[in-house]
């Protein structure tokens, strides 16, 4: 019984895991992309 409960445990905290790391890489991803824009932005101005 256990070992049945301790998977789906398992596979949760490792789909978490994804989903926190793939957060993290959209979040810096959309950072990058606004502070390209503030620069352009400061450029042409």
């Amino acid at each position: 019984m256990r070992s049945i409960a301790g998977m789906p445990m398992t596979m949760f905290s490792f789909v978490g895991t994804e989903i926190v790391t793939i957060a993290a890489r959209l979040n810096q991803h959309s950072r990058d992309a606004q502070s390209n824009l503030g620069r352009r932005d400061v450029s042409s101005a």
